[in-house]
Protein backbone atom coordinates (compact mmCIF):
# COMPACT_ATOMS: atom_id res chain seq x y z
CA UNK A 1 0.00 0.00 0.00
CA UNK A 2 1.38 3.29 -1.20
CA UNK A 3 2.29 5.99 1.58
CA UNK A 4 -0.81 7.92 2.29
CA UNK A 5 0.29 11.87 1.38
CA UNK A 6 1.65 13.21 4.64
CA UNK A 7 -0.41 16.72 3.71
CA UNK A 8 -3.86 15.06 3.25
CA UNK A 9 -3.07 13.62 6.53
CA UNK A 10 -2.37 16.73 8.27
CA UNK A 11 -6.00 18.28 6.53
CA UNK A 12 -7.43 14.97 8.80
CA UNK A 13 -5.52 15.91 11.64
CA UNK A 14 -6.81 19.68 11.11
CA UNK A 15 -10.46 18.99 10.10
CA UNK A 16 -13.38 19.08 12.91
CA UNK A 17 -15.05 15.79 12.81
CA UNK A 18 -18.64 16.97 14.29
CA UNK A 19 -18.26 19.96 10.87
CA UNK A 20 -15.76 18.29 8.43
CA UNK A 21 -14.44 21.42 7.87
CA UNK A 22 -11.13 22.90 9.42
CA UNK A 23 -11.00 23.64 12.91
CA UNK A 24 -12.50 27.06 13.93
CA UNK A 25 -11.24 28.26 17.65
CA UNK A 26 -10.27 24.60 18.26
CA UNK A 27 -10.98 23.21 22.19
CA UNK A 28 -10.04 20.21 24.05
CA UNK A 29 -12.49 18.30 26.38
CA UNK A 30 -10.99 15.64 29.08
CA UNK A 31 -10.69 12.35 27.03
CA UNK A 32 -8.39 14.45 24.39
CA UNK A 33 -10.06 14.69 21.43
CA UNK A 34 -10.63 18.38 19.96
CA UNK A 35 -13.24 19.97 18.15
CA UNK A 36 -14.81 23.52 16.93
CA UNK A 37 -15.74 25.26 20.16
CA UNK A 38 -19.05 26.46 18.34
CA UNK A 39 -19.52 22.71 17.13
CA UNK A 40 -18.99 21.20 20.74
CA UNK A 41 -21.28 23.69 22.27
CA UNK A 42 -24.12 23.02 19.62
CA UNK A 43 -23.93 19.62 20.04
CA UNK A 44 -23.48 19.18 24.27
CA UNK A 45 -26.78 21.76 24.34
CA UNK A 46 -28.68 19.36 23.18
CA UNK A 47 -27.74 16.87 26.33
CA UNK A 48 -29.17 18.38 29.54
CA UNK A 49 -27.30 16.25 32.06
CA UNK A 50 -24.58 13.83 30.38
CA UNK A 51 -21.95 14.60 28.08
CA UNK A 52 -20.51 12.33 25.82
CA UNK A 53 -17.57 12.75 23.04
CA UNK A 54 -19.10 12.90 19.56
CA UNK A 55 -16.07 10.69 18.56
CA UNK A 56 -15.24 8.43 21.25
CA UNK A 57 -18.61 8.38 23.53
CA UNK A 58 -16.71 8.39 26.49
CA UNK A 59 -18.92 10.11 28.69
CA UNK A 60 -17.60 13.39 30.53
CA UNK A 61 -19.00 14.52 33.67
CA UNK A 62 -18.31 18.55 33.41
CA UNK A 63 -19.27 20.67 30.25
CA UNK A 64 -15.70 21.54 30.18
CA UNK A 65 -12.79 22.35 27.04
CA UNK A 66 -10.02 23.95 26.55
CA UNK A 67 -8.25 26.08 23.95
CA UNK A 68 -5.79 24.78 22.00
CA UNK A 69 -4.06 27.36 20.60
CA UNK A 70 -0.93 24.79 19.56
CA UNK A 71 -3.73 22.81 17.33
CA UNK A 72 -5.42 26.16 15.74
CA UNK A 73 -1.69 27.41 14.54
CA UNK A 74 -1.25 23.97 13.12
CA UNK A 75 -4.72 24.30 10.97
CA UNK A 76 -2.93 27.50 10.01
CA UNK A 77 0.22 25.51 8.39
CA UNK A 78 -2.32 23.19 6.98
CA UNK A 79 -4.28 25.48 5.33
CA UNK A 80 -1.56 27.20 3.27
CA UNK A 81 0.02 23.75 2.56
CA UNK A 82 -2.84 22.61 0.95
CA UNK A 83 -3.38 26.26 -0.96
CA UNK A 84 0.13 25.85 -2.20
CA UNK A 85 0.06 21.88 -3.36
CA UNK A 86 -2.55 22.93 -5.28
CA UNK A 87 -0.87 26.14 -6.88
CA UNK A 88 2.39 24.00 -7.60
CA UNK A 89 -0.10 21.43 -9.14
CA UNK A 90 -1.13 23.32 -11.49
CA UNK A 91 -4.53 21.64 -10.46
CA UNK A 92 -8.04 23.22 -10.55
CA UNK A 93 -8.75 25.78 -7.86
CA UNK A 94 -10.10 24.62 -3.97
CA UNK A 95 -12.69 26.55 -1.80
CA UNK A 96 -10.86 27.88 1.13
CA UNK A 97 -13.75 26.52 3.39
CA UNK A 98 -14.17 23.29 2.11
CA UNK A 99 -10.94 22.38 0.05
CA UNK A 100 -13.18 21.33 -2.64
CA UNK A 101 -12.54 21.84 -6.35
CA UNK A 102 -14.35 25.62 -7.50
CA UNK A 103 -16.03 24.05 -9.97
CA UNK A 104 -19.18 25.52 -10.11
CA UNK A 105 -20.27 29.57 -10.47
CA UNK A 106 -23.08 31.28 -8.45
CA UNK A 107 -24.76 33.83 -10.79
CA UNK A 108 -26.33 35.50 -7.82
CA UNK A 109 -23.26 36.23 -6.10
CA UNK A 110 -21.25 35.93 -9.05
CA UNK A 111 -18.29 33.99 -7.81
CA UNK A 112 -17.06 30.33 -7.82
CA UNK A 113 -18.48 27.78 -5.36
CA UNK A 114 -17.63 24.10 -5.08
CA UNK A 115 -20.20 21.47 -4.89
CA UNK A 116 -21.02 21.89 -0.47
CA UNK A 117 -21.22 25.54 -0.93
CA UNK A 118 -24.07 25.04 -3.53
CA UNK A 119 -26.15 22.46 -0.75
CA UNK A 120 -25.35 25.19 2.00
CA UNK A 121 -28.00 27.54 2.60
CA UNK A 122 -26.18 30.21 1.68
CA UNK A 123 -26.21 28.70 -2.07
CA UNK A 124 -29.55 26.73 -1.81
CA UNK A 125 -31.67 28.82 -3.52
CA UNK A 126 -29.15 30.31 -6.08
CA UNK A 127 -28.62 29.52 -10.11
CA UNK A 128 -25.51 27.92 -10.35
CA UNK A 129 -23.74 26.75 -13.59
CA UNK A 130 -20.21 24.54 -13.85
CA UNK A 131 -17.75 26.89 -14.33
CA UNK A 132 -16.94 26.30 -17.96
CA UNK A 133 -20.59 27.30 -19.06
CA UNK A 134 -20.85 30.39 -17.19
CA UNK A 135 -17.31 31.07 -18.85
CA UNK A 136 -19.01 30.64 -22.32
CA UNK A 137 -22.03 32.73 -21.52
CA UNK A 138 -19.92 35.81 -19.82
CA UNK A 139 -17.51 35.46 -23.16
CA UNK A 140 -20.35 35.79 -25.23
CA UNK A 141 -21.27 38.50 -23.37
CA UNK A 142 -18.29 40.30 -23.08
CA UNK A 143 -17.58 39.78 -27.03
CA UNK A 144 -20.74 41.34 -28.16
CA UNK A 145 -19.99 44.29 -25.67
CA UNK A 146 -16.26 44.54 -27.47
CA UNK A 147 -18.25 44.35 -30.84
CA UNK A 148 -20.45 47.45 -29.82
CA UNK A 149 -17.25 49.29 -28.37
CA UNK A 150 -15.27 48.84 -31.38
CA UNK A 151 -18.00 49.43 -33.60
CA UNK A 152 -18.40 52.70 -31.51
CA UNK A 153 -14.30 53.40 -31.46
CA UNK A 154 -14.38 53.03 -35.62
CA UNK A 155 -17.34 55.84 -35.61
CA UNK A 156 -15.13 58.06 -33.46
CA UNK A 157 -12.09 57.16 -35.17
CA UNK A 158 -14.07 58.43 -38.47
CA UNK A 159 -15.73 61.49 -36.89
CA UNK A 160 -12.07 62.60 -35.72
CA UNK A 161 -10.62 61.61 -39.34
CA UNK A 162 -13.71 63.48 -40.93
CA UNK A 163 -12.89 66.45 -38.88
CA UNK A 164 -9.33 67.21 -39.79
CA UNK A 165 -9.85 66.14 -43.24
CA UNK A 166 -12.94 69.36 -43.19
CA UNK A 167 -10.10 71.74 -40.75
CA UNK A 168 -7.47 70.85 -43.04
CA UNK A 169 -9.73 71.77 -46.37
CA UNK A 170 -10.41 74.70 -44.53
CA UNK A 171 -7.23 76.10 -43.38
CA UNK A 172 -6.35 75.17 -47.10
CA UNK A 173 -9.03 77.53 -48.02
CA UNK A 174 -8.68 80.60 -46.07
CA UNK A 175 -5.34 80.17 -46.37
CA UNK A 176 -5.65 80.59 -50.54
CA UNK A 177 -8.43 83.24 -49.80
CA UNK A 178 -5.79 85.18 -47.29
CA UNK A 179 -3.08 84.43 -50.70
CA UNK A 180 -5.78 86.35 -52.89
CA UNK A 181 -6.91 88.80 -50.79
CA UNK A 182 -3.20 89.85 -50.18
CA UNK A 183 -2.54 89.51 -54.38
CA UNK A 184 -5.48 91.30 -54.88
CA UNK A 185 -4.70 94.38 -52.51
CA UNK A 186 -1.38 94.40 -53.55
CA UNK A 187 -2.51 94.81 -57.15
CA UNK A 188 -5.03 97.14 -55.87
CA UNK A 189 -2.25 99.18 -54.46
CA UNK A 190 0.21 98.83 -57.11
CA UNK A 191 -2.18 100.28 -59.74
CA UNK A 192 -3.25 103.58 -57.60
CA UNK A 193 0.50 104.00 -56.87
CA UNK A 194 1.25 103.85 -61.08
CA UNK A 195 -1.84 105.61 -61.92
CA UNK A 196 -1.22 108.51 -58.90
CA UNK A 197 2.43 108.62 -60.12
CA UNK A 198 1.47 108.93 -63.83
CA UNK A 199 -1.70 111.83 -63.30
CA UNK A 200 1.20 113.49 -61.37
CA UNK A 201 4.08 113.33 -64.10
CA UNK A 202 1.42 114.73 -66.65
CA UNK A 203 0.84 117.83 -63.76
CA UNK A 204 3.93 118.34 -63.22
CA UNK A 205 5.05 118.80 -67.44
CA UNK A 206 1.69 120.91 -67.72
CA UNK A 207 2.74 123.26 -65.09
CA UNK A 208 6.20 123.78 -67.15
CA UNK A 209 4.44 123.84 -69.83
CA UNK A 210 2.56 126.84 -68.46
CA UNK A 211 5.48 128.37 -66.70
CA UNK A 212 7.37 127.68 -69.82
CA UNK A 213 3.83 129.59 -72.14
CA UNK A 214 3.59 132.70 -68.57
CA UNK A 215 7.41 133.15 -68.89
CA UNK A 216 7.06 134.24 -72.57
CA UNK A 217 4.08 136.18 -71.95
CA UNK A 218 5.56 138.24 -69.62
CA UNK A 219 8.76 138.72 -71.73
CA UNK A 220 6.27 139.98 -74.16
CA UNK A 221 4.89 142.36 -71.95
CA UNK A 222 7.96 143.38 -70.74
CA UNK A 223 9.06 144.29 -74.55
CA UNK A 224 5.54 145.87 -75.01
CA UNK A 225 5.60 147.61 -72.12
CA UNK A 226 9.31 148.85 -72.88
CA UNK A 227 7.83 150.19 -76.45
CA UNK A 228 5.17 151.62 -74.75
CA UNK A 229 7.32 153.37 -72.60
CA UNK A 230 9.12 154.40 -75.56
CA UNK A 231 6.30 156.09 -77.40
CA UNK A 232 5.08 157.29 -74.30
CA UNK A 233 7.96 159.84 -74.08
CA UNK A 234 8.44 160.06 -77.87
CA UNK A 235 4.32 161.54 -77.60
CA UNK A 236 5.09 163.94 -74.46
CA UNK A 237 8.02 165.31 -76.18
CA UNK A 238 6.01 165.75 -79.07
CA UNK A 239 3.38 167.59 -77.33
CA UNK A 240 6.31 169.98 -76.14
CA UNK A 241 7.39 170.95 -79.57
CA UNK A 242 6.28 174.35 -80.73
CA UNK A 243 2.82 174.57 -82.77
CA UNK A 244 4.83 174.82 -86.24
CA UNK A 245 6.64 171.79 -85.50
CA UNK A 246 3.86 169.87 -83.66
CA UNK A 247 1.24 169.76 -86.75
CA UNK A 248 4.10 168.72 -89.04
CA UNK A 249 3.46 165.21 -90.36
CA UNK A 250 0.82 164.98 -87.69
CA UNK A 251 -1.33 162.35 -89.86
CA UNK A 252 1.90 159.81 -90.11
CA UNK A 253 2.48 160.56 -85.88
CA UNK A 254 -1.53 159.82 -85.43
CA UNK A 255 -1.48 156.41 -87.27
CA UNK A 256 2.29 155.37 -85.49
CA UNK A 257 1.31 155.79 -81.95
CA UNK A 258 -2.65 154.02 -82.56
CA UNK A 259 -2.80 152.17 -79.25
CA UNK A 260 -3.53 148.65 -79.92
CA UNK A 261 -6.11 146.48 -78.08
CA UNK A 262 -4.56 144.38 -75.24
CA UNK A 263 -6.71 141.25 -73.40
CA UNK A 264 -4.71 138.86 -71.96
CA UNK A 265 -6.70 136.35 -72.41
CA UNK A 266 -3.68 133.31 -71.47
CA UNK A 267 -4.21 134.41 -68.11
CA UNK A 268 -7.64 132.97 -68.16
CA UNK A 269 -6.67 129.93 -69.29
CA UNK A 270 -3.93 129.78 -66.81
CA UNK A 271 -6.08 130.26 -64.04
CA UNK A 272 -8.85 127.26 -65.12
CA UNK A 273 -5.95 125.06 -66.03
CA UNK A 274 -4.09 125.45 -62.58
CA UNK A 275 -7.15 125.43 -60.78
CA UNK A 276 -8.81 121.99 -62.15
CA UNK A 277 -5.17 120.69 -61.70
CA UNK A 278 -4.32 121.07 -58.39
CA UNK A 279 -8.32 120.11 -57.60
CA UNK A 280 -7.45 116.92 -59.21
CA UNK A 281 -4.02 116.27 -58.20
CA UNK A 282 -5.61 116.92 -54.33
CA UNK A 283 -8.56 114.51 -54.65
CA UNK A 284 -5.82 111.25 -56.00
CA UNK A 285 -3.54 112.07 -53.38
CA UNK A 286 -5.79 112.63 -50.46
CA UNK A 287 -8.18 109.13 -51.66
CA UNK A 288 -4.97 106.67 -52.01
CA UNK A 289 -3.51 108.20 -48.44
CA UNK A 290 -6.68 108.36 -46.65
CA UNK A 291 -9.71 106.53 -47.45
CA UNK A 292 -7.73 103.52 -49.09
CA UNK A 293 -8.39 100.52 -46.51
CA UNK A 294 -8.21 96.83 -47.54
CA UNK A 295 -12.02 96.87 -48.08
CA UNK A 296 -14.78 97.43 -50.49
CA UNK A 297 -12.14 99.03 -53.44
CA UNK A 298 -14.41 97.94 -56.47
CA UNK A 299 -16.31 101.16 -55.97
CA UNK A 300 -13.41 103.38 -55.39
CA UNK A 301 -11.26 101.75 -58.46
CA UNK A 302 -14.38 102.51 -60.89
CA UNK A 303 -14.18 105.86 -59.76
CA UNK A 304 -10.79 106.23 -60.27
CA UNK A 305 -10.54 104.93 -63.35
CA UNK A 306 -13.45 107.32 -64.42
CA UNK A 307 -11.22 110.46 -63.18
CA UNK A 308 -8.07 108.82 -64.90
CA UNK A 309 -10.12 108.79 -68.15
CA UNK A 310 -11.41 112.62 -67.72
CA UNK A 311 -8.47 113.62 -66.51
CA UNK A 312 -6.54 111.96 -69.25
CA UNK A 313 -8.34 114.01 -72.25
CA UNK A 314 -8.71 116.84 -70.11
CA UNK A 315 -4.93 117.40 -70.11
CA UNK A 316 -4.78 116.41 -73.93
CA UNK A 317 -7.16 119.38 -74.06
CA UNK A 318 -5.15 121.69 -72.29
CA UNK A 319 -1.71 120.73 -73.99
CA UNK A 320 -3.49 121.15 -77.45
CA UNK A 321 -4.78 124.54 -76.27
CA UNK A 322 -1.45 125.86 -74.64
CA UNK A 323 0.82 124.41 -77.64
CA UNK A 324 -1.54 124.90 -80.66
CA UNK A 325 0.38 127.33 -82.53
CA UNK A 326 -1.49 130.29 -80.83
CA UNK A 327 0.43 133.95 -80.61
CA UNK A 328 -0.61 134.90 -77.49
CA UNK A 329 -0.18 138.73 -78.38
CA UNK A 330 -2.54 141.53 -77.14
CA UNK A 331 -5.91 140.90 -78.86
CA UNK A 332 -9.03 140.55 -78.16
CA UNK A 333 -10.62 137.82 -75.93
CA UNK A 334 -10.99 134.57 -77.49
CA UNK A 335 -13.61 132.52 -76.43
CA UNK A 336 -12.65 128.67 -75.59
CA UNK A 337 -13.71 125.79 -78.02
CA UNK A 338 -17.16 123.98 -77.08
CA UNK A 339 -14.76 120.88 -76.49
CA UNK A 340 -12.03 122.47 -74.18
CA UNK A 341 -15.06 123.53 -71.85
CA UNK A 342 -16.84 120.38 -71.87
CA UNK A 343 -13.38 118.37 -71.21
CA UNK A 344 -13.08 120.21 -68.06
CA UNK A 345 -16.52 119.87 -66.91
CA UNK A 346 -16.14 116.31 -67.23
CA UNK A 347 -13.37 116.02 -65.27
CA UNK A 348 -14.81 118.40 -62.86
CA UNK A 349 -18.05 115.98 -62.34
CA UNK A 350 -15.61 112.78 -62.42
CA UNK A 351 -14.08 114.21 -59.49
CA UNK A 352 -17.23 115.04 -57.80
CA UNK A 353 -18.51 111.17 -58.19
CA UNK A 354 -14.86 110.43 -56.88
CA UNK A 355 -16.24 112.79 -53.86
CA UNK A 356 -19.11 110.93 -53.63
CA UNK A 357 -17.54 107.54 -53.70
CA UNK A 358 -15.25 107.92 -51.18
CA UNK A 359 -17.87 109.25 -48.67
CA UNK A 360 -20.01 105.91 -49.35
CA UNK A 361 -16.76 104.16 -48.74
CA UNK A 362 -16.49 105.72 -45.15
CA UNK A 363 -19.91 105.00 -43.98
CA UNK A 364 -19.26 101.31 -45.46
CA UNK A 365 -16.41 101.05 -43.22
CA UNK A 366 -18.21 103.03 -40.56
CA UNK A 367 -21.67 100.99 -40.89
CA UNK A 368 -18.56 97.62 -40.01
CA UNK A 369 -17.89 99.29 -37.44
CA UNK A 370 -21.25 99.40 -35.93
CA UNK A 371 -22.12 95.88 -36.55
CA UNK A 372 -19.31 95.12 -33.50
CA UNK A 373 -20.30 97.83 -31.40
CA UNK A 374 -19.62 97.21 -27.58
CA UNK A 375 -22.38 97.44 -24.94
CA UNK A 376 -20.04 99.98 -22.66
CA UNK A 377 -21.33 100.74 -19.27
CA UNK A 378 -20.18 103.54 -16.48
CA UNK A 379 -17.82 102.05 -13.69
CA UNK A 380 -19.94 104.60 -10.64
CA UNK A 381 -16.55 104.34 -8.42
CA UNK A 382 -14.24 105.87 -10.51
CA UNK A 383 -15.80 109.06 -10.99
CA UNK A 384 -15.73 112.50 -8.76
CA UNK A 385 -18.78 113.37 -6.31
CA UNK A 386 -19.84 116.24 -9.49
CA UNK A 387 -20.74 112.91 -11.84
CA UNK A 388 -23.84 111.17 -10.87
CA UNK A 389 -24.10 108.13 -12.68
CA UNK A 390 -27.98 106.35 -13.45
CA UNK A 391 -28.67 103.46 -12.34
CA UNK A 392 -28.42 101.17 -15.38
CA UNK A 393 -24.60 102.64 -15.58
CA UNK A 394 -25.65 104.07 -19.10
CA UNK A 395 -26.21 107.56 -18.39
CA UNK A 396 -24.14 110.57 -16.98
CA UNK A 397 -25.28 113.90 -15.37
CA UNK A 398 -23.13 116.88 -13.44
CA UNK A 399 -24.37 118.24 -10.72
CA UNK A 400 -23.13 121.03 -8.61
CA UNK A 401 -24.08 121.26 -4.91
CA UNK A 402 -23.12 124.09 -4.61
CA UNK A 403 -23.57 128.10 -5.60
CA UNK A 404 -19.95 129.40 -5.89
CA UNK A 405 -18.72 126.67 -8.29
CA UNK A 406 -15.61 126.51 -9.15
CA UNK A 407 -13.89 124.56 -11.98
CA UNK A 408 -10.39 124.72 -9.72
CA UNK A 409 -12.42 123.08 -7.22
CA UNK A 410 -12.92 120.00 -8.53
CA UNK A 411 -10.28 116.80 -7.96
CA UNK A 412 -10.42 115.76 -11.49
CA UNK A 413 -11.35 111.84 -11.73
CA UNK A 414 -13.14 111.20 -14.14
CA UNK A 415 -15.44 108.23 -14.90
CA UNK A 416 -14.29 105.38 -16.71
CA UNK A 417 -15.91 102.41 -18.69
CA UNK A 418 -16.48 99.12 -16.72
CA UNK A 419 -15.08 97.00 -19.55
CA UNK A 420 -11.03 96.97 -20.24
CA UNK A 421 -9.96 96.12 -23.50
CA UNK A 422 -6.36 93.83 -24.12
CA UNK A 423 -6.99 93.24 -27.73
CA UNK A 424 -9.25 93.36 -30.49
CA UNK A 425 -11.65 95.90 -32.54
CA UNK A 426 -14.79 98.06 -30.45
CA UNK A 427 -16.89 100.33 -31.20
CA UNK A 428 -19.32 102.81 -28.99
CA UNK A 429 -21.34 105.74 -29.55
CA UNK A 430 -22.18 108.11 -26.47
CA UNK A 431 -24.84 110.59 -27.31
CA UNK A 432 -24.49 114.28 -25.76
CA UNK A 433 -26.67 117.06 -25.12
CA UNK A 434 -26.42 120.36 -26.92
CA UNK A 435 -24.50 123.07 -25.28
CA UNK A 436 -22.75 121.19 -22.42
CA UNK A 437 -19.13 120.43 -21.71
CA UNK A 438 -17.88 117.17 -22.30
CA UNK A 439 -14.80 115.18 -22.74
CA UNK A 440 -14.68 111.27 -23.68
CA UNK A 441 -12.24 109.39 -25.63
CA UNK A 442 -10.35 106.43 -24.17
CA UNK A 443 -7.79 105.86 -21.64
CA UNK A 444 -4.91 103.91 -20.15
CA UNK A 445 -6.06 101.88 -17.32
CA UNK A 446 -3.16 103.02 -15.29
CA UNK A 447 -3.24 106.79 -16.06
CA UNK A 448 -3.10 109.50 -13.28
CA UNK A 449 -7.06 110.92 -12.91
CA UNK A 450 -6.33 112.79 -9.31
CA UNK A 451 -4.73 116.31 -9.36
CA UNK A 452 -3.15 118.19 -11.96
CA UNK A 453 -3.76 115.74 -15.16
CA UNK A 454 -2.50 115.45 -18.62
CA UNK A 455 -5.35 114.85 -20.98
CA UNK A 456 -2.45 113.95 -23.94
CA UNK A 457 -1.73 110.59 -25.52
CA UNK A 458 1.65 110.90 -23.80
CA UNK A 459 0.35 110.75 -20.65
CA UNK A 460 -2.08 107.72 -21.83
CA UNK A 461 -5.32 109.78 -22.75
CA UNK A 462 -7.14 109.77 -26.22
CA UNK A 463 -9.53 112.25 -26.34
CA UNK A 464 -12.05 115.29 -27.68
CA UNK A 465 -14.28 117.79 -26.18
CA UNK A 466 -16.96 119.54 -26.70
CA UNK A 467 -17.22 123.22 -25.22
CA UNK A 468 -21.15 124.06 -26.13
CA UNK A 469 -20.34 124.43 -29.88
CA UNK A 470 -16.74 123.98 -29.94
CA UNK A 471 -14.49 121.31 -30.39
CA UNK A 472 -11.05 120.52 -29.81
CA UNK A 473 -8.82 117.38 -29.82
CA UNK A 474 -6.20 116.85 -26.99
CA UNK A 475 -2.88 117.01 -29.08
CA UNK A 476 0.01 118.63 -28.22
CA UNK A 477 -0.68 121.21 -28.90
CA UNK A 478 -4.53 121.49 -28.67
CA UNK A 479 -6.12 120.87 -32.10
CA UNK A 480 -9.56 122.67 -32.74
CA UNK A 481 -12.13 121.07 -34.93
CA UNK A 482 -14.11 122.83 -37.51
CA UNK A 483 -17.27 120.93 -37.81
CA UNK A 484 -20.00 121.51 -40.20
CA UNK A 485 -22.32 120.51 -37.92
CA UNK A 486 -22.80 119.38 -34.32
CA UNK A 487 -22.87 115.83 -33.77
CA UNK A 488 -25.64 114.35 -31.68
CA UNK A 489 -24.07 111.15 -31.27
CA UNK A 490 -20.13 110.30 -31.55
CA UNK A 491 -19.06 107.22 -32.38
CA UNK A 492 -15.23 106.38 -30.46
CA UNK A 493 -13.73 103.77 -32.33
CA UNK A 494 -10.84 102.16 -31.14
CA UNK A 495 -8.51 99.01 -32.94
CA UNK A 496 -6.12 97.93 -29.98
CA UNK A 497 -3.61 95.99 -32.56
CA UNK A 498 -3.23 99.27 -34.96
CA UNK A 499 -2.67 101.68 -31.67
CA UNK A 500 -5.61 103.84 -33.46
CA UNK A 501 -8.38 106.04 -31.75
CA UNK A 502 -10.79 107.59 -34.10
CA UNK A 503 -14.14 109.64 -33.78
CA UNK A 504 -16.93 109.88 -36.14
CA UNK A 505 -20.87 111.93 -36.13
CA UNK A 506 -22.48 108.88 -35.79
CA UNK A 507 -25.36 109.83 -37.34
CA UNK A 508 -23.58 111.27 -40.82
CA UNK A 509 -20.90 108.86 -40.88
CA UNK A 510 -18.11 112.10 -41.40
CA UNK A 511 -14.82 111.75 -39.58
CA UNK A 512 -14.57 113.96 -36.74
CA UNK A 513 -10.81 113.16 -35.64
CA UNK A 514 -8.17 110.90 -35.82
CA UNK A 515 -5.49 110.45 -33.40
CA UNK A 516 -1.96 109.31 -35.17
CA UNK A 517 -1.46 105.18 -34.23
CA UNK A 518 -0.44 104.67 -30.74
CA UNK A 519 1.33 101.53 -28.89
CA UNK A 520 -1.26 99.47 -26.76
CA UNK A 521 0.73 96.78 -26.00
CA UNK A 522 0.37 95.42 -22.56
CA UNK A 523 -2.15 98.46 -21.40
CA UNK A 524 -5.66 97.72 -20.52
CA UNK A 525 -7.35 100.36 -22.13
CA UNK A 526 -10.70 101.58 -21.07
CA UNK A 527 -13.66 104.31 -22.38
CA UNK A 528 -13.59 107.78 -20.82
CA UNK A 529 -15.90 110.31 -19.74
CA UNK A 530 -15.55 113.36 -18.14
CA UNK A 531 -18.20 116.28 -17.52
CA UNK A 532 -18.62 119.74 -16.38
CA UNK A 533 -20.80 122.63 -15.96
CA UNK A 534 -24.79 122.97 -16.26
CA UNK A 535 -26.43 120.69 -18.82
CA UNK A 536 -23.27 118.48 -19.05
CA UNK A 537 -25.01 115.16 -19.69
CA UNK A 538 -24.03 112.11 -21.92
CA UNK A 539 -25.82 108.52 -22.48
CA UNK A 540 -24.32 105.30 -23.78
CA UNK A 541 -26.05 104.05 -26.74
CA UNK A 542 -27.26 100.59 -26.86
Amino acid sequence: MAAENPVESLKDEATCSICLDYFEDPVSIRCGHNFCRACISQYWRKSDKNFSCPQCRKIVQHRNFRPNRVLANVVEIAKQLSLQTTKDSGGERECEKHQEALKLFCEEDENLICSICRDSWDHKAHTVVPIEEAAQNYKAHIQRQLEFLKQERDEVLGFKRSGEMKTQKLLKQTETQRQEIVSEFQQVRQLVEEKQRLLLAQLDEINKDILKRQNNYIAKITEEISRLDHLISELEGKCQQPASEFLQDLRSTLSMYEAPSHSPSFSTVLEGAWTLGARFTKDITSAWSEYMAPSHSASFLSALEGVWTAGAKFMKDIRSTLSGGRQWTFENPVSLSPEFKWGSWDFSEKTRILHNILKNFKETLVSEWRLDKENVTLDPDTGNPWLIVSEDQKGMRWQNPYNNFRVEDISFLPALGCEAFTSGRHYWEVELKEGGNVRLGVARESVKRIGKVSLKPKAGVWAIEQLGPYYQAFTSPITNLSLSRSPRKIGVYLDYERGQVTFYDADTKALIFAFPPASFTGQRIRPFFFLFGVNSQLRLCP
